[in-house]
């Protein structure tokens, strides 16, 4: 919703290798739901603004992908195959723009950790044969994730910085990366006595599913 041209300018300049945007649900309408505060318009008008402005400075970064999230039906769903992108965003970015989008990364939505699900919305479902606890997680070994204000948090889905590991205004990323929060993170996945933003998550506890009622 913020990228303007001035900051699509501002990405190309920097240097950024890659941009991913999310865009959700079976159409703009459902978008707009499932994205709070979210106007499909005008995200679509920004990315078409940042492929302009690529072309204008003559850059093949940053690589834009769309992001997708996609509610399946139980009844039809088989329990492993992935969602596919859905027909208005291949649509939309047909023609001239088909080259300039990277690719589409679509995944079923989970319930995420320590967010509130809505009754009157959603539905839980249980993935089908999934009932182990695991002990890894490739979020805390091999990605990091900033907040807009610079706070490192656990993972991309600490959407509210619930579990804050330091600040790169102040330590380095290698500092915070060994420091003993993020130690003892890893070690509690490791030995699978999960602090409580993790209790709930998909990745270490059995996949839930959020089916969207009608």
């Amino acid at each position: 919703m913020l990228l303007y041209e001035s900051a699509s300018r501002d990405l190309i300049t920097a240097g950024l290798d890659a941009i991913e945007i999310s865009l959700d649900g079976q159409s703009p309408k459902e978008n707009n739901i499932i994205r709070r505060n979210c106007n499909y318009d005008t995200v679509v008008s920004n990315i078409k603004t940042l492929i302009a402005c690529k072309k204008r400075l003559h850059s093949d970064i940053p690589q834009i992908f769309i992001a997708s999230t996609q509610f399946l039906e139980p009844k039809s769903h088989s329990g492993h195959e992935d969602p596919k992108p859905p027909d208005y965003l291949l649509e939309e970015f047909s023609g001239e723009y088909a080259s300039e989008i990277e690719g589409f990364k679509c995944t079923w939505a989970m319930r995420w950790p320590h967010m509130e699900v809505l009754d009157e919305i959603f539905d839980l479902y249980q993935e089908p044969g999934d009932s182990e606890i695991r002990n890894a997680c490739d979020h805390v070994e091999n990605t990091i994730t900033i907040r807009w204000n610079g706070d490192v948090v656990a993972c991309c889905y600490d959407l509210t910085s619930r579990y804050v590991l330091g600040s790169v205004n102040t330590d380095s990323l290698s500092e915070i990366f060994n420091n003993p929060l993020y130690l003892h993170l890893r070690k509690g996945i490791s030995e699978q006595r999960f602090i409580p933003m993790c209790e709930a998550c998909a990745v270490v506890k059995p996949k839930i599913f959020l089916i969207l009622k009608p």
